[in-house]
């Protein structure tokens, strides 16, 4: 089977809800020196009640283009597609 993944930029999430994602809770998630992979389940919403909005919105848009996991890196290309967060005041 043929699985497709994202690799788009970190700036697609805010920093506050990239810092709280934990391997041990979906949606999965594996930290690097420069970014994260994030697993994305299957298409339910029963799941997304409990994440903050700018990660509902990144899962849905995988959910519509059919990808099953998620690079956030630094140095990765923006979407335009995608809301984008301002991470110079960090």
């Amino acid at each position: 089977m043929i699985k497709r993944y994202l690799d788009i930029c970190t700036s697609h999430l805010r920093k506050e809800t990239l810092d709280g994602l934990q391997p041990d809770k979906w949606p999965y998630s594996y930290s690097y020196k420069e970014g994260v992979f994030i697993t994305v389940c299957d298409d339910d919403d029963n799941f997304m009640a409990a994440l903050p909005e700018d990660l509902q919105i990144l899962i849905r848009y995988a959910w519509n283009h059919n990808i099953q996991l998620i690079r956030l890196d630094r140095d990765a290309a923006e979407s335009e597609e995608l809301p984008r967060y301002d991470w110079s005041s960090m």
